[in-house]
């Protein structure tokens, strides 16, 4: 279980090192200094002994003293660790480790906890450590030395923050804020990640904190954290080893505001002040740097952007992949309901996660990319959270490759957990090595390659060959058989319907519709395409509660569901024929009043023309040679196909 990691880490840290240090120890003097502890672990140290040992403390001490002893009590670590791995039994190694971590949890003076991480570090070996967390052997990055240093680095930001805290935040919620910003020991962060489970590590925490003795150090804490910080604050050169990277700047330029993912979740009050300053703001920009496959956006970042324009996008970009989401289809009230929270203690979390590719050993299938796990949801301060995917409209992803796209032969598609792929409508931008997916829901994405045609239209069969090839290579049509177009067939409303659907990418909030003659067995309904192009008003049925599926569809029909297609995407970047007029045509009292504008609309689009003879044929049946070229025509102005 990947989700959350910095969550998950900051928990980990917690349960594993830091709660021993958290809820004080009593004052002793510290053991003699030993060559076994990294010197910034044995600063740490010696820095406790310091702050515990501030009479500002002294009313609090028992407090403290009762929290550790209730801890130092608990007899069930072992089964404990084995919920958090969700493993019934350990290892060797994770045993042997184990057993060497579990006396940090029983020092209550600061001389026996510095005896438990010496015992640590003389008893278990960087290969031992490192099998225990599935680390190759022999890693320069993942050491005792690495291990120690990260928790004492979380643990010292953990301080700094929550002593400087004004919005009434937790421990672990500074645990977590801690974790957003840069680690010197990613390698570290990334073991303890992919190691613990994070639902099981969230049980046991809930648990331990419920425990009224627990409840009652809050305050205390509180004090210890302060007391630190104004001793040995971090930015005092403290105890990290080497600076943690400054997170990136925020800049603005026109109609942009940007800055590392890093910085939004640190400083995001930064970000605000940038976004309220601009004269116009159309993206946030976010990007990744390093390994970080995901972002957490506070909520107050979110609402100063929709406050600022509420039609304005978050972009996230990494080297391999973008994510565009409006700011406007989500929506954090609703989430907060569901978690039990306000909203405005809720982020916003955006992941571009590669997996292993599902295709890339399917003979079916020629890869030309990887494979991008695309998620979004919001997460709550302890770490639940709902996921968001499938939104009003379409959203655009990207996925970059080093290999050279054919734009009319490249196609992204969605594989789910089945195997089950769906083409996704797909734009390869000017460099040929980029390339944009529209769709309305999230899933794994990858790049393929697909080539069709149709034995009655290639080599110049049929007039629409040309427009049928290059919809049927972006898996957007199908045949009437696997070597067979048809293209002077009429097409049926529920086949135009379900075109329509895969063209925009649109995927339905339900799969049901309240129309008797609709059914999932339908071979153009078998992924709810019907209810999607209903849910986006684009198509309606009639008066008496059908769709009348198997109906052939005129041309003004066609029209009008181009034209309200239209609306639903946005008309940026289609150009207007407004010379072109309706009453042109010959037969244009025969073209219904509420189908005129809608005509009007897509002949000035040069979606649809008129015949030869001047006329429009408004109830002349739509063939499917014609749809393709009204449908491709429509599809490649809004850059949703090439």
């Amino acid at each position: 279980m990947k989700n959350n990691k910095f969550l998950k880490t900051a928990m980990v840290s917690a349960v594993a090192f830091t709660p021993v240090l958290a809820v004080g120890v009593n004052v002793e003097k510290a053991s003699a200094a030993t060559d076994v502890l990294p010197s910034n672990v044995e600063s740490f140290l010696v820095q406790l002994d310091v702050v515990y040992a501030d009479a500002r403390l002294a009313d609090g001490l028992p407090k403290l003293h009762a929290a550790q002893d209730y801890l130092a009590a608990k007899s069930d670590w072992d089964a404990v660790a084995k919920k958090m791995l969700n493993k019934n039994t350990l290892t060797t190694e994770e045993q042997h480790v184990l057993n060497y971590l579990l006396p940090l949890f029983a020092a209550s003076t600061t001389t026996s906890l510095k005896d438990a991480v010496n015992n640590f570090y003389k008893s278990v070996t960087d290969a031992e450590l490192q099998k225990a967390f599935g680390v190759t052997v022999g890693s320069t990055t993942f050491t005792k030395a690495t291990f120690t240093s990260f928790l004492v680095e979380t643990e010292s930001k953990v301080f700094e923050n929550y002593s400087n805290s004004t919005n009434g935040s937790s421990m672990f919620d500074e645990f977590a804020n801690a974790l957003l910003t840069s680690t010197s020991y990613p390698d570290v962060k990334k073991a303890i990640t992919d190691k613990f489970v994070i639902s099981r590590v969230f049980d046991e925490l809930k648990t331990i904190a419920s425990v009224k003795v627990i409840q009652d150090a809050k305050e205390p804490f509180a004090l210890v954290a302060k007391i630190y910080d104004e001793k040995f604050g971090v930015d005092s050169g403290g105890v990290t080893p080497t600076p943690s990277p400054t997170p990136p700047p925020v800049t603005t330029t026109p109609g942009e505001v940007s800055t590392g993912a890093d910085t939004v979740a640190s400083n995001p009050q930064a970000v605000i002040d940038a976004i309220n300053a601009a004269a116009s703001v159309e993206e946030l920009t976010l990007t990744l740097t390093g390994t970080n496959t995901s972002v957490g956006i506070p909520a107050l970042v979110l609402n100063a952007l929709k406050n600022k324009n509420s039609n304005a996008s978050i972009v996230l970009t990494s080297g391999t992949a973008s994510y565009s989401l409006p700011v406007s289809f989500i929506d954090a009230s609703a989430a907060a309901t569901a978690l039990g929270v306000a909203s405005s203690e809720l982020k916003l979390e955006i992941s571009m996660a590669p997996v292993a590719n599902p295709l890339a050993n399917n003979a079916a299938y020629t890869t030309l990319s990887g494979a991008i796990d695309f998620k979004v949801a919001f997460v709550a301060p302890n770490g639940e959270k709902v996921e968001i995917n499938v939104f009003p409209k379409p959203v655009t992803r990207s996925i970059t490759t080093d290999t050279v796209l054919d734009p009319s032969t490249t196609v992204g598609v969605t594989v789910d957990a089945q195997g089950n792929v769906k083409a996704v409508p797909t734009f390869v931008v000017a460099s040929n090595k980029e390339a944009n997916l529209h769709r309305s829901g999230n899933s794994v994405y990858t790049l393929i390659k697909n080539s069709k045609t149709f034995n009655d239209v290639n080599n110049g069969k049929n007039w629409s060959e040309e427009f049928v090839e290059k919809l049927a290579s972006k898996m957007i049509v199908n045949g009437t058989t696997a070597t067979t177009y048809e293209p002077n067939r009429a097409i049926s409303r529920g086949e135009f319907a379900a075109i329509l659907s895969r063209g925009l990418g649109l995927v339905p909030k339900s799969a049901t519709v309240k129309f008797t003659d609709v059914s999932s067995s339908q071979a153009f309904n078998t992924n709810g395409e019907i209810a999607a192009v209903v849910e986006a008003g684009i198509v309606k049925g009639d008066a008496k509660g059908k769709f009348r599926p198997y109906d052939e569809i005129s041309r003004d029909e066609a029209a009008i569901m181009i034209s309200r297609a239209l609306d639903f995407i946005g008309t940026d970047g289609v150009k207007l024929d407004t010379t072109k007029k309706v009453s042109a045509f010959t037969d244009y009292r025969y073209i219904g009043n509420t189908a005129r504008s809608h005509v009007e609309r897509v002949y000035q689009a040069g979606y649809l023309g008129g015949y030869s003879n001047g006329s429009f044929g408004a109830s002349n049946d739509t063939e499917r040679g014609q749809m393709a070229k009204i449908l491709y025509n429509f599809l490649q102005s809004v850059k949703f196909i090439n």
